[in-house]
């Protein structure tokens, strides 16, 4: 069922704007402020130090939901019509949007535990294929596009659309090996964005 009225797109973008924003907050809670109230300098910052693990997380799961907006803005743009199809592919793609906070949140409490850091890893890699099959549905259907923004979306290269699929899976692989390294290959994500694929789409 091909779908004309662009009310269906921006409803579809509405929804997805507030995962998104729900996902980032979500984010945040993790980061606990100390229970006891009264610490002195030297105390305050052992509690912050301990919470070094959710920060790393926190980092690297913003730059990433912040990546997955941008490309769902830029997938978006380019249309003037939609299909169910296409919805679904949204909340595919949103399924595993949401659990990002919880794998994040797995990650940073059980940072020693291998299985921990893999789902989180696993989280990020399949929110980033979905998108992309997203991304490559929509390039499919030529007829879709808004004119103006469909030049822009056709010549992007690949190491742009693919730059978690590039950090991540090496990542996975490392994590059998070493986890905490493979946690901390992730911090490459927003070198990879914005140092060379900016350069190169």
């Amino acid at each position: 069922m091909l779908l004309n009225d662009t009310s269906r797109k921006e409803r579809i973008c509405a929804i997805t704007d507030g995962v998104y924003a729900i996902a980032i907050t979500l984010l945040v809670l993790d980061l606990k402020t100390p229970k006891t109230s009264g610490l002195d300098e030297r105390q305050l910052l052992h509690d912050l130090i301990n919470q070094i693990p959710n920060f790393k997380t926190y980092i690297i799961s913003f730059c990433v939901i912040a990546w997955f907006w941008f490309r769902h803005h830029e997938i978006f743009k380019a249309l003037n019509r939609c299909n169910n199809f296409l919805i679904g592919m949204n909340f595919f793609h949103i399924l595993f949007l949401t659990l990002i906070p919880f794998t994040a949140s797995l990650a940073a409490r059980y940072k020693e535990d291998q299985l921990a850091v893999q789902l989180f890893l696993i989280n990020l890699w399949l929110c980033g294929l979905s998108i992309e099959l997203l991304s490559q549905y929509v390039i499919n259907k030529t007829k879709w596009h808004e004119k103006e923004s469909e030049e822009q979306l056709l010549k992007q290269h690949w190491i742009y659309r693919y730059s978690i699929t590039i950090v991540v899976i090496p990542a996975i692989i490392i994590s059998y090996f070493n986890h905490a390294v493979a946690l901390h290959m992730c911090f490459a994500f927003p070198v990879v964005v914005g140092l060379v694929a900016r350069r190169i789409k």
